[in-house]
């Protein structure tokens, strides 16, 4: 597996470092509460927006529009206001893909990581750190928002999982 390092994806990163100089530039994260089912389904429609739930009525906004903007779309879909904070600064996104991404990330991630569907998420933990999770929709590729302030850490930790057993010959 190689080195988990910042490489979100173009369209919907937080963290714009190692962006190809051609991708628009960041958006936003913006954590939205408040809002749920019907409510949730109807943002982002045009795929502009994705939510990714943490939590009851709690959701990870991540968009490559702005805050504001995203707020302002949020709002709109769910008919009424909704309290959201941006996250922006405070989230570092780091992919980790390859053919052993699932059983690595599985020695510190209690879920069962062969069930997550692409494009679907979820708050966990992944050794001491909470992350949220999702799954990309290419082959063993996962995205993990992380809090920046424990981001060095993480990717460190991550660096430091053992491989995989060998199989017995």
């Amino acid at each position: 597996m190689t080195d988990p390092t910042p490489a979100p994806p173009p369209r919907r990163s937080p963290f714009g470092a190692s962006l190809p100089s051609d991708a628009r530039a960041p958006g936003a994260i913006v954590r939205v509460e408040g809002i749920d089912g019907p409510e949730a389904e109807a943002v982002g429609r045009d795929g502009s927006i994705e939510l990714l739930p943490t939590g009851p009525r709690i959701w990870l906004a991540v968009s490559d529009r702005g805050p504001d903007e995203v707020q302002a779309a949020v709002a709109a879909a769910a008919g009424r206001a909704v309290a959201c904070t941006d996250l922006t600064h405070a989230r570092v996104v780091f992919r980790v893909a390859g053919a052993e991404a699932r059983t690595r990330l599985s020695r510190g991630c209690p879920m069962d990581l062969d069930t997550v569907e692409p494009g679907a998420a979820a708050a966990t933990m992944l050794g001491p750190f909470e992350v949220v999770i999702r799954r990309v929709r290419e082959p063993d590729a996962f995205d993990l928002f992380v809090s920046r302030s424990v981001a060095r850490s993480a990717r460190e930790w991550l660096c430091g999982i053992d491989p995989p057993a060998e199989p017995p010959a």
